[in-house]
């Protein structure tokens, strides 16, 4: 098969170059070639990648010479023939000496194709040999750099005469001569023999010596070292290489390698990371005392085993990618379930990295490992706690137009009943509507209670009395198959709350607590005082540090597994049969203590019984015991009263149970109708009763303005949220006279005339 060849020419004659192209056939080749005859396109070709060049002479405007010279300007070894058909002897000795590989007549054109094998040939020769010059140059320069730059003492001998060739700035250093005045000398000058004069060398061209000598310093000292002797080509020469150190020197660096071994182990020891390294198959190799720990075995016994040992089944197929990526050198981070020896899970931050041997194969893995078990478990508490929140913002929401609209049944229930005689039919059916209606309201107020968002009246509680009071009630609410037991601490520090919530609380957990045990059980109330530290509340995401007094109720019924506990405080999740429950007991306990400021618990065991601990700030403040009589008289008034409400059947209503008690009222349905009303009354307005959130103008800054038209006027804010959500978005101060919906025709009576009579000045009220 023709081999194919790259070919410039030079020529301006088609038939000659023709002719050129049927001799290199004939002589095996498959030219692909390309024809100039100008110095341009000649400069233009010349990169690219020509094998050879043939060149007439002489050409009208270009001549063979100056394209070789061309050549060679470029730095290009393409061999190149001169092909002429008139050449004398004087210009082919000229070409050869500008360069030119060979010349070829054209009347003899028949050895052209030996002339090129041979160039070729030749060009090739030349190319390995420039290769391995430049190898050798470079393999020089490193040994010299490394010559001058090691930290041993090297000496480079002529075997033959046993003399130094060159040496290193260490060797000259442990002489104590100059380089100069050592190469040279014969070896055995400064490396004592065995034999006193007699040359440690002998013949060792072909073999290795390593020995301990003493080395004979130019003041006349000895040192003790330790000597390699090797052949060593230098140049083209055979030469012996000779490397030596101080023994001592080398004492003193195993020494720190030593302690630097010691101080990276105690490091990797002490770590606070698990650490631990495989090998090819992923066996492991090493293991650190944290990384034992964190799988819960002696050190020893994970060496050798594999990592599959300590991954729960579910977890492998995960792993097996994992190792794969190892293999292929990708070094990454990502969470893995690991199994304890003891059985346990626990969940690892893996940042593994591969290692390699000196051929890049792959070699094993190296990882460090941090425990995650805390860090998901207080991450599963605060999604919790987010998720909770939300439910919470939810029902506050709900609670607007939800206590609007119970206000008006409610109420027109109890307008209707008013008006009709004690026997007639329709007051059962009333009645049935006005209870109805009070159930939706505790509905709703339980559901406040949950997103803590219901009106609080915090006072100073001591909690051992208000189990006592209670006591009685409580004992009620269980069965007689149920053991009912009080242990209250006598030093119990007091604490602020609103005592009815807490009450409250105590009833809804008693409730619960009597469900928990059909058949029969114990029910254990407790008081103590306790103290929340710093490490409590890193387990118990909500908690805050501080000193709190603790009321636990504890039963030993049936108990909750994991999945029911992280749901019990849900609003309407329940675990009783349909119909028995409504779900919002424990919500409304959870809403009460995260509004008091407190902290709740809840511990239980299928089987073993459940525990609620609530935990409520305490205070420095006495407790008082105040009795408050139970008002059943409605106050009336003759007061003129402004009503401003947007929600027209709300504002209907209010306006007749206000005038069916006696007072004069004017009507407004927002806050600029509210100000036009103040600017038009000639007579006295002795009071403003106004919702919070209206179109156009709400109910603060309308009540703000009105103060300076109507000077000491009183105000009275109603809504359907509570005072607790309008005070949180700005809209009035914690201390606002407020009246939250639905209320009832006595509530409103008796609110009014509190304030009429003892509130104080509404802009001292309002922010």
């Amino acid at each position: 098969m023709p081999t194919k060849l790259k070919v410039l020419i030079l020529e301006d004659r088609a038939a000659d170059a023709e002719l050129m192209l049927h001799e290199l056939r004939r002589a095996g080749y498959e030219p692909e070639w390309k024809r100039v005859q100008t110095e341009p396109e000649y400069l233009a070709q010349l990169d690219q990648g020509f094998e050879i060049i043939l060149a007439d002479y002489s050409l009208p405007k270009f001549n063979g010479l100056r394209a070789l010279e061309l050549l060679r300007e470029r730095g290009l070894d393409i061999p190149f023939i001169i092909v002429s058909g008139a050449i004398g002897e004087d210009k082919a000795v000229a070409v050869v000496k500008a360069g030119a590989n060979d010349y070829v007549m054209k009347d003899r054109l028949a050895r052209l194709g030996t002339a090129v094998e041979r160039e070729l040939r030749n060009a090739v020769e030349r190319r390995e040999r420039k290769r391995a010059e430049e190898v050798l140059r470079e393999s020089e320069s490193k040994l010299r750099t490394i010559l001058e730059t090691v930290q041993a003492g090297i000496v480079i001998i002529d075997p033959d005469t046993h003399t130094i060739v060159d040496v290193n700035p260490m060797a000259a250093k442990l002489i104590g001569e100059t380089k100069e005045r050592i190469v040279g000398s014969v070896c055995h000058r400064f490396i004592c023999p065995a034999e006193e004069g007699k040359c440690p060398i002998t013949d060792l061209k072909q073999t290795v010596d390593n020995s301990e000598r003493v080395l004979l310093k130019a003041d006349g000292t000895r040192i003790p070292i330790v000597k390699t002797v090797v052949p060593f080509g230098l140049g083209g020469r055979q030469c012996l290489l000779e490397s030596f150190a101080d023994t001592s020197l080398l004492k003193r660096a195993e020494e720190v390698l030593r302690a630097t071994d010691e101080r990276f182990r105690q490091i990797v020891e002490t770590a606070q990371e698990g650490i631990l390294s495989v090998d090819a198959q992923f066996r492991t190799t090493y293991v650190n005392q944290r990384m034992a720990d964190l799988l819960g075995y002696p050190p020893a016994e994970m060496i050798g085993r594999p990592m599959t040992d300590f991954i729960p089944p579910e977890g492998l197929p995960d792993h097996t990618l994992q190792m794969r990526s190892r293999v292929q050198g990708l070094a990454s981070q990502y969470e893995r379930r690991f199994r304890r020896k003891d059985g346990a899970i626990v969940t690892l931050l893996v940042s593994a990295t591969p290692l390699f041997d000196t051929q890049k194969r792959f070699a094993g893995s190296f990882g460090m490992f941090t425990d995650l078990t805390e860090h998901k478990r207080l991450e599963l508490q605060f999604r919790q706690a987010q998720k909770m929140e939300a439910v919470g913002r939810l029902a506050g929401g709900v609670a607007h137009d939800f206590n609007n609209m119970l206000f008006v049944i409610n109420g027109r229930a109890e307008l209707a009943m008013d008006g009709l005689k004690a026997k007639d039919p329709l007051r059962a059916q009333l009645k049935l509507i006005h209870e109805t209606g009070g159930r939706a309201a505790n509905l709703t107020r339980q559901l406040l209670a949950f997103s803590r968002r219901q009106t609080l009246q915090p006072k100073v509680l001591d909690l051992n009395a208000v189990v006592t009071d209670m006591s009685k009630m409580l004992f009620r609410l269980i069965r007689e198959d149920i053991t009912m037991k009080m242990v209250l601490y006598p030093a119990l520090r007091p604490t602020q709350a609103d005592p009815g919530q807490v009450e409250q609380v105590l009833m809804n957990l008693v409730v619960n607590a009597r469900d928990a045990m059909p058949k029969n059980g114990t029910l254990t109330i407790e008081t103590a005082n306790a103290e929340l530290d710093e490490a409590y509340c890193r387990t118990h995401a909500e908690a805050k540090p501080g000193r709190y007094v603790m009321l636990a109720v504890s039963d030993t019924g049936c108990g909750m597994d994991d999945d029911v506990k992280a749901r019990i405080f849900e609003p309407f999740f329940t675990t009783k049969e349909l119909g028995q429950g409504t779900g919002l007991g424990l919500a409304t306990v959870y809403g009460i203590v995260k509004q008091s400021d407190g902290h709740i618990a809840a511990y239980s065991e299928v089987g073993k019984g459940t525990t609620f601990k609530i935990y409520l700030p305490e205070t420095a403040a006495t407790p008082a015991r105040d009795s408050h009589a139970i008002k059943t008289i409605v106050p009336r008034g003759t007061e003129t009263i402004l009503l401003v409400e947007d929600e027209e059947e709300v504002r209907i209503l209010a306006h007749e149970l206000l005038e069916s008690n006696g007072y004069k009222v004017l009507l407004a349905r927002n806050g600029i109708e509210a100000l036009s009303v103040c600017k038009r009354r000639k007579g006295k307005i002795d009071m403003i009763i106004t919702d919070v959130v209206m179109p156009r103008m709400n109910g603060p800054e309308m009540a703000q303005r009105a103060s300076g038209l109507c000077p000491g006027v009183k105000v009275l804010f109603i809504s359907g949220y509570t005072d607790g959500a309008v005070s949180s978005n700005g809209l009035l101060s914690s201390d606002t006279n407020y009246l939250q919906k639905p209320f009832t025709s006595g509530t409103l009576a008796r609110k009014v005339r509190e304030v009429l009579d003892f509130a104080a000045e509404p802009t001292a009220a309002t922010r």
